[in-house]
């Protein structure tokens, strides 16, 4: 499943982010890595997706979620 499509409150776990090199390092000095445990806080705007991980809230831009696999 992609990240853009989990409902807003689940929790999933990272299995695979499917973008280049440089957005992939950008993401897993973040922490979100594939095995990162994360939950969705808002993923109903147009725009961003917020994300909870390792206690911290993430703004991602509308694009990233669809390349990131989750479970």
């Amino acid at each position: 499943m992609l990240l853009s499509k989990v409902p807003n409150g689940k929790f999933v776990v990272i299995d695979n982010i499917k973008l280049g090199e440089e957005s992939t390092t950008r993401l897993s000095s973040l922490g979100l890595v594939p095995g990162a445990r994360i939950r969705v806080i808002c993923n109903s705007t147009p725009k961003t997706s917020v994300v909870e991980c390792l206690g911290a809230r993430l703004a991602l831009g509308r694009g990233i979620p669809n390349f990131v696999e989750v479970h």
